[in-house]
């Protein structure tokens, strides 16, 4: 005899974190188990109810039955090597696609900015903001508010962040070399978030500070990233112009966590 088929329902499923769907999604739960689920799990019920004489048959249906009822549960979509796999029938959860969503807002940042202007001199022992001005990349919605004048992120929302910048300058002389370093500071308290490597120059060659870290704001702030030149001069470079497009050679790039 045959094991009785057992259709799995293929629906979403109510929840009650989403009201505005609980009562359709139940509706249609209710209708499949009425009109599909009981009848099925009845015929499964009188199909092992007639063999419970042979052992080696009925774990064959329950075997049978698990691969079926297999079709009603959620997948993990952190553990499988597609984001796809088997979503038409095993849709995955709601913690699961948040986590993936969230994972893929990561890959790009989420603020680019790069200075535009002409190389400028900085004098030795002076400390001073790189002044980024053009904005390459923004998102919006995972960084509502802000703006860039002058050098100055500004409006930066409380949250959890990761920044990457590089700094390019040259010792435009024929004697003596200098350095340089870089940091993000907290530009309304004047306190140091992230500190770079620092860049060292012999005379009439350039060099670069790169920075990256994570930081942690609990509250909307102003931000910048300065440059400390010391012993002697340097210039922050401008871009260089290839063709119709500019090659930029100060850029920041902000990526918010949390």
């Amino acid at each position: 005899m045959p094991v009785p088929d057992f259709t799995p329902y293929e629906g979403l499923l109510p929840s009650e974190s989403d009201p505005a769907t609980f009562p359709a999604r139940a509706e249609a739960l209710m209708a499949w188990f009425t009109q599909t689920g009981a009848p099925q799990l009845k015929a499964l019920a009188q199909f092992l109810d007639g063999l419970v004489d042979d052992e080696a048959t009925v774990l064959n249906a329950l075997e049978a039955l698990e691969t079926s009822l297999g079709g009603l549960a959620y997948q993990d979509v952190l553990n499988e090597p597609d984001f796809a796999s088997g979503s038409e029938i095993r849709p995955p959860s709601q913690s699961s696609v948040g986590a993936y969503v969230n994972g893929m807002s990561l890959m790009f940042p989420h603020f680019v900015g790069a200075y535009a202007g002409s190389s400028v001199n900085r004098s030795g022992g002076t400390e001073t903001t790189v002044p980024f001005d053009t904005v390459l990349q923004h998102d919006a919605t995972r960084l509502p508010g802000i703006s860039l004048t002058a050098g100055d992120l500004l409006g930066v929302p409380a949250g959890d962040y990761y920044i990457e910048w590089v700094i390019r300058m040259l010792r435009n002389s024929g004697s003596n070399g200098t350095s340089f370093n870089t940091a993000l500071v907290n530009a309304d308290t004047g306190v140091d978030l992230v500190v770079a490597e620092a860049g060292n120059m012999a005379n009439y060659n350039s060099s670069e500070s790169f920075g990256k870290g994570v930081f942690t704001l609990a509250a909307s702030t102003d931000l910048k990233i300065v440059t400390e030149v010391g012993p002697y001069s340097a210039d922050l470079l401008g871009p260089v112009g290839t063709g119709s497009r500019s090659g930029y050679r100060q850029i920041m790039r902000l990526w918010k966590i949390t």
